[in-house]
């Protein structure tokens, strides 16, 4: 296998550009600390690299305050550890209630996150990510401290990705798009679904991913059913899945693909090519200025015309340090705000539909990341429809 060559970014650089942003968010809120629980969101903010397991934003925290100097809760130390990351504005590692979640233990770490925030003089806190527990706590120990939530301020400022940003972006979907074709070249007859999955896992890996983000498919199942259980793969079957990977410097990638074991009907052939006939009309339609919600509608609209059920769920959202970050891309009604795409913009779209073949339902879907340019989308994974 070709070893990948992951880009040599400045990775200085980019933390300095990321923390300028935070640091005029505080500002404009009138914050003087942060206290940030997501492992996305303290890796935007000081560069330092927390995720353990998905539910890692439950052991981990950090207190950051408007100079960036700041202090992390971890689960793996008994003691304060001094300048723990050469190069980074982590002050300490902190001792925190190890491998549990934080809201098992509200009091434990509202006592030890109000002890910094109360030597550091804290008056006005921006909250992110952490348990309602934690936070009630907080309010109870810390009474004279004004507390508030800033998650969606945060995820605001992160939409616009940085030049930097969008060469991890594209060399984390070159290696998940590998992964897409070894799934492909994997996906044989009476081979299980977990085998092709474990092909496209070993090859994220083989190519020095941070993480494995997700492996799911779908093979003579219901739609909505993603969960592989050994099924056997048979001729004439057609195989959904959709896997992500966190690439060097933490962005993700998340893709999806239909295989088929040998020739598949007429029936399935007509409408995968229907489906992907929306995604293009999708993909001409994005540009700088589109509301998100009328790519949900118009890609749907498309599958409908034909006969297709449309998509059951959101059309498509924000990808980068988390696989799904702003804009969402889905009706009015379940959003707060119906987005506007922008240059910078980073999106995943992922139509789905179904056919009836017999007695039972084909489910097909793909997906692709893209950047938001001036003249509209550029596609980021390169790997075979």
């Amino acid at each position: 296998m070709t070893v990948f060559e992951w880009p040599n970014i400045d990775e200085a650089g980019l933390s300095r550009q990321r923390w300028q942003r935070v640091q005029t968010m505080m500002g404009e809120l009138m914050l003087d600390h942060l206290v940030l629980a997501g492992p996305d969101t303290i890796r935007y903010a000081t560069g330092a690299r927390t995720y353990i397991a998905p539910e890692s934003s439950g052991w981990f925290a950090l207190v950051i305050d408007r100079e960036g100097q700041s202090d992390l809760f971890v689960p793996y130390t008994d003691e304060e550890v001094p300048q723990p990351f050469p190069g980074l504005s982590v002050r300490t590692l902190q001792a925190a209630p190890a491998w549990a979640p934080a809201g098992l233990h509200p009091q434990a770490w509202a006592r030890r996150i109000s002890r910094l925030l109360t030597l550091g003089g804290a008056r006005r806190v921006g909250l992110e990510g952490l348990s309602g527990n934690v936070v009630t706590a907080l309010a109870e120990l810390a009474p004279n401290i004004g507390w508030q939530p800033v998650e969606r301020e945060l995820y605001t400022i992160r939409r616009e990705k940085l030049p930097a940003e969008i060469r991890l972006l594209e060399a984390v979907n070159e290696v998940n798009s590998r992964a897409v074709e070894a799934a492909l070249q994997a996906g044989q007859q009476g081979v299980r679904d977990y085998d092709f999955l474990a092909a496209a896992a070993a090859s994220q890996l083989q190519a020095g991913v941070e993480g494995y983000s997700h492996g799911v498919c779908n093979v003579r199942k219901l739609s909505g059913d993603w969960y592989p259980d050994g099924t056997l793969l048979r001729p004439g079957d057609a195989f959904m899945f959709d896997i992500g990977c966190y690439g060097v410097g933490g962005y993700a990638s998340d893709l999806a693909r239909v295989g088929f074991v040998g020739e598949p009907s007429k029936d399935v052939q007509k409408a995968y090519r229907c489906l992907l006939n929306a995604l293009e009309l999708g993909e001409q339609l994005a540009r700088p200025g589109v509301r998100a919600s009328r790519l949900h509608v118009e890609i749907n609209n498309n599958l409908t015309r034909y006969g297709y059920p449309p998509t059951p769920y959101s059309m498509g959202h924000g990808i980068g340090l988390r696989l799904a970050e702003p804009p969402t891309i889905y009706l009015p009604d379940f959003l707060d705000e119906d987005a506007t795409l922008r240059i910078g913009d980073v999106i995943a779209l992922e139509p789905e539909t179904t056919v009836q073949i017999g007695d039972r339902r084909v489910v097909l879907k793909i997906e692709d990341n893209y950047v938001v340019e001036k003249d509209g989308l550029r596609r980021l994974s390169n790997a075979p429809r």
